[in-house]
């Protein structure tokens, strides 16, 4: 009878001792959990859709699908405006760009997301330069797809090129031929890719290559 209150006392003391010391490992990271969890949150009154059914985010915006939080607008097109988000499942951080569709547009953005998706599951090393798709939800009634963020379009990199030279005329020539090889090359690939898929790109221009 002893032995078995003895042996209950010691079984609590290490219970207490493990879960203090993963309370120590993980202070903090209860309420930030919650926090990211909650998608019941009230989405902010202040972010809305335009008269053109564009998505017009004002920070602060509550976490879109309970993990991404908005960092700015870098980009808008005919059919969706392109933000930049921190994902902020990730211990380190990590940043995605956010394509959210126009509302009168949500099923081509599932279209097209389904598209990508198709062909990031037949290229799963990434060999085809084809942009990589990481989620899709909605959010205030737009569809927003997740995706790599790249540093810029070719036609700001062209841009960028050029201005170079204007300094250093005559010495970017090599190099600018080595871009346009090395882009053409991508290029092709992924055209090929596509095509090999059934897939057929309608837009191919420098502010869609990344």
């Amino acid at each position: 009878m002893f032995t078995r209150a003895k042996t209950s006392v010691s079984h609590e003391l290490v219970v207490r001792r493990h879960n203090s010391r993963t309370a120590a490992a993980t202070a903090g990271l209860k309420a930030v959990y919650t926090h990211i969890m909650n998608k019941t949150q009230p989405f902010n009154s202040i972010c809305h859709t335009d008269e053109h059914g564009y998505l017009v985010p004002v920070p602060p915006v509550s976490f879109m699908n309970g993990r991404y939080r908005f960092i700015e607008k870098i980009g808008r097109g005919s059919l969706a405006v392109i933000v930049r988000v921190q994902d902020m499942f990730y211990r380190r951080p990590r940043f995605l760009a956010l394509k959210i569709m126009r509302s009168q547009f949500n099923a081509l953005g599932e279209q097209e997301a389904a598209t990508i998706h198709g062909l990031n599951a037949r290229d799963p090393d990434g060999f085809a330069h084809i942009v990589r798709l990481y989620d899709a939800f909605y959010f205030n009634e737009h569809f927003c797809f997740a995706l790599e963020l790249a540093s810029s379009t070719l036609c700001a990199e062209v841009a960028l090129a050029n201005n170079v030279e204007a300094l250093h005329r005559g010495q970017q020539d090599d190099q600018r031929l080595d871009l346009v090889r090395s882009v053409a090359a991508q290029l092709l690939t992924a055209v090929v890719f596509m095509h090999s898929n059934g897939v057929v790109h309608a837009d191919i221009k420098p502010e869609n290559i990344l």
